[in-house]
């Protein structure tokens, strides 16, 4: 995936960016670009249910990354 995304919210951003790079490009490829698991695994060479827990361990790992960051900001 050589396109260029924007993302305004720095804090989503870094942890984005702080994800292994296939992590990255499954997220990216769902929540920006609107494809499907299915698709996804298509372009990746993976299977399906492999892109799905992929996502699944991505959200998770976003979620714990941005709350961290939001606590953190909030005891400043």
């Amino acid at each position: 995936m050589d396109q260029s995304i924007s993302i305004k919210d720095d804090r989503l951003a870094e942890a984005i960016e702080s994800l292994a790079k296939e992590k990255q490009q499954i997220i990216l490829l769902s929540y920006f670009f609107d494809m499907t698991d299915q698709e996804i695994a298509e372009v990746l060479h993976s299977f399906r249910s492999t892109v799905q827990r992929e996502k699944t361990h991505s959200i998770v790992e976003l979620r714990i990354k941005l709350e961290v960051k939001v606590n953190a900001t909030e005891k400043e």
